[in-house]
């Protein structure tokens, strides 16, 4: 298991493209960021939880977390939601690492990802919830109390001095928060070269038989190629790149791949009655998104039915064995069946020209 890759994995390079696009820099610009603020966030909470008191908040922090969140980041971002989850994860942050260590983190990666202090901030506050439901998603698997939380932090030393950037350490000394995997990541800085800097690769729109890895993950699982890992080692393949189809203003070919994004990620997550109730309300809003793109749909010219078509299509491979597996789950099929079902005819119709 490697925890970093494990969140960065919800990282995908459509949900990278909105990050960059609601802080108002380039997509690089953003990869490069958060490939320095995942692993930070890590040690830093892992420093945190070798404190009686940090522990306790720790564990409180992840039982608050929302479960549906990682599934849902496609929506969030640039919606209207974005602003106050921000507000929200620099607060926790805030409160488990102190104000200062996130204040420094922000300072180090303005400089180090070029992005200047406001869209650093933003980042991290946006990224804090992801890495703090990815910890909370394996507390909860793995039925972890909060010592065995602590343990699981300890055990992920080597992977989080690993994922961090040559040259990022540099920035950070004096506040604390690689204090837990020094001198680990002095070491590993000092191994590589300062200006190979490792960020996430990313597969461009034209390419369609490979799927985009994070780079924590390519480090370790370059030879899986085509494939990504989610939860604990489960394979999914590839998603689409999503066509430009626009009606008007509207990107309708982005938007159906937002909620296909979505919909994947909800899917992983909802394995038994009590997530799938938790996962209905947005299971039903995707419906209703489907919905609004259908009828823009009507607008298209015939060429452009045509290439949503033939998007939609190449979709409905990828998603059924998906809705089969989360409906196998316990409880799940009575509670969701009827709302995925109704998705999934929509996908069908929109897959014929």
């Amino acid at each position: 298991m490697n925890i970093v890759s494990m969140a960065a994995q919800y990282l995908t390079p459509m949900i990278i493209d909105k990050i960059a696009s609601s802080f108002g820099i380039s997509s690089p610009l953003a990869q490069k960021a958060i490939a320095a603020i995942l692993p930070t966030i890590l040690a830093g909470l892992m420093g945190s939880s070798s404190k009686p008191d940090g522990l306790g908040a720790l564990t409180k922090a992840l039982g608050q977390q929302d479960p549906g969140l990682l599934g849902s980041l496609g929506n969030l971002i640039g919606g209207s939601g974005q602003s106050a989850a921000v507000s929200a994860g620099t607060n926790i942050l805030g409160s488990l690492l102190g104000g200062s260590s996130v204040g420094a983190l922000a300072g180090a990666v303005g400089k180090f990802a070029g992005v200047g202090d406001a869209p650093a901030k933003g980042l991290i506050g946006l990224l804090a919830p992801v890495v703090l439901g990815t910890l909370a998603k394996q507390q909860k698997e793995s039925n972890l109390d909060g010592a065995g939380l602590a343990r699981m932090l300890m055990g992920q030393k080597e992977n989080i001095s690993a994922a961090m950037p040559a040259g990022f350490s540099d920035l950070l000394k004096g506040s604390g928060l690689l204090d837990s995997i020094a001198p680990a990541a002095s070491a590993q800085s000092a191994a590589r070269p300062a200006a190979s800097v490792h960020e996430m690769p990313r597969q461009e729109a034209a390419s369609s038989s490979s799927s985009w890895l994070p780079w924590v993950a390519a480090l370790a699982l370059a030879a899986l190629a085509g494939w990504y890992f989610l939860g604990q080692g489960s394979r999914q393949a590839a998603l689409p790149p999503v066509p430009k189809i626009t009606v008007g203003t509207q990107d309708v070919g982005a938007q159906l791949g937002s909620v296909v994004e979505g919909l994947r990620g909800t899917l992983v997550d909802m394995k038994d009655e009590s997530s799938a109730k938790s996962a209905l309300p947005r299971l039903q809003d995707m419906a209703k998104q489907l919905d609004g793109i259908n009828n823009l749909r009507g607008q298209l010219p015939a060429e452009g039915k045509k290439g949503l078509a033939s998007y939609a299509a190449s979709l409905l491979p990828i998603l059924r064995p998906l809705i089969d597996k989360a409906l196998a789950g316990s409880g799940v099929g009575a509670v969701a069946k009827p709302v995925l079902d109704q998705i999934f005819s929509r996908l069908e119709a929109m897959s014929k020209a």
